[in-house]
């Protein structure tokens, strides 16, 4: 259930404020601190934003390839606001240890181009 919480703070509630709430960040801070797996999902779901907005070589690659699931090559138009609201709440809970900065692994061999916008 509390899986579910993430996603939904993730993918519908933060994206959609029109300014930023912290309050959200703060709930998905208590869940971090409760258990390993909410961090996990965090870590996917950022994974998910940036593969959108079409940065090829994030974590996980190798194994959605590996499960037989499409990678897409192509990036996605992706608002200002769910940028910036979503760029807020990962930067507080790396801030505040509920993340920590592996979630940014990417192919350093690879330019970084789209994060420089998130």
């Amino acid at each position: 259930m509390h899986l579910t919480i993430l996603s939904l703070l993730i993918y519908l509630i933060i994206p959609q404020e029109k300014t930023y709430n912290p309050y959200y960040a703060m709930i998905a801070q208590n869940l971090c601190q409760q258990s390993h797996s909410h961090k996990v999902t965090l870590q996917f779901c950022l994974w998910d934003l940036l593969r959108e907005m079409g940065e090829h070589e994030v974590g996980g690659v190798e194994m959605l390839r590996s499960r037989g699931e499409h990678v897409s090559s192509g990036a996605k138009w992706v608002s200002e606001t769910r940028r910036r609201n979503t760029a807020k709440a990962y930067a507080w809970w790396l801030a505040k240890g509920s993340l920590s900065l592996s979630i940014l692994k990417v192919n350093i061999g690879q330019a970084i181009s789209v994060k420089a916008l998130f």
